[in-house]
């Protein structure tokens, strides 16, 4: 009777201890992947304030979001953030095909985000965007782009996109632009009033060469805005 209350102490012990060793080998994976994603996501923040993303950087950026979604497949901002760094390469491409194939590959990444958080306005927004880069502006482009304007109407990351989108349809898609010229004005005014991307909206709006036009839907108590558009 000792020696079966003895195993009974025994494999109590044993399975405390399979279970601590399981919830730190966990932990230190999670703390792990999260060092990998801020390495990621501080490559990405550089970009967006330069401009310039070199070969090695796009290399160690992409290796750094591989090993975060390595230990935390699921994590849909891990699996965002390497669509942010496809698109960048493929951006970076010089050759068409390159350039394709990796928007898909940031697509398909950026539907495993969907997946686990379907109610997250970027990951639409992202998809939108990849579809503009490949062309595409069809339905669906502007199916995903309503969307992310549903589920973030305040978003900074949505007025980006949706500016970025619908300025440059202003000038090559014009019958489309001007069935969605609502949701393109207000990301674009929200965008410019917004801190975070008012100067970013604004090289948009110089890039597609649409200062006019965005200047006519500034009302006149927006004096900031006008002067930093520089409207007439």
């Amino acid at each position: 009777m000792k020696i079966f209350k003895n195993y009974r102490v025994l494999l109590s012990f044993s399975l405390l201890f399979l279970c601590v060793f399981y919830l730190g080998t966990k932990s230190l994976s999670t703390v792990i992947a999260s060092i990998n994603f801020y390495g990621a996501n501080n490559y990405i923040e550089q970009w967006e304030d330069t401009g310039n993303a070199t070969k090695d950087d796009l290399t160690s950026a992409y290796l750094y979001a591989e090993n975060a979604i390595e230990r935390h497949e699921n994590h849909p901002l891990y699996t965002d953030t390497l669509s942010t760094i496809l698109q960048y390469k493929a951006l970076s491409k010089s050759d068409y095909n390159d350039s394709k194939r990796l928007l898909r590959e940031a697509e398909a990444e950026n539907w495993k985000s969907a997946i686990n958080r379907p109610g997250w306005p970027v990951t639409w927004a992202n998809i939108a965007y990849i579809r503009w880069l490949r062309n595409e502006v069809n339905a669906e482009l502007i199916q995903y782009m309503n969307k992310a304007s549903q589920l973030g109407p305040h978003t900074p990351e949505v007025h980006l996109a949706v500016a970025e989108i619908g300025l440059g349809m202003s000038k090559r898609y014009v019958r489309t632009f001007l069935s969605n010229k609502d949701i393109v004005k207000r990301h674009t005014l929200l965008g410019l009033r917004h801190p975070q991307t008012k100067s970013k909206i604004a090289n948009i709006v110089a890039n597609t060469k649409t200062q006019s036009l965005v200047c006519t839907w500034l009302t006149q108590e927006e004096t900031s805005i006008v002067k930093l558009l520089k409207c007439a």
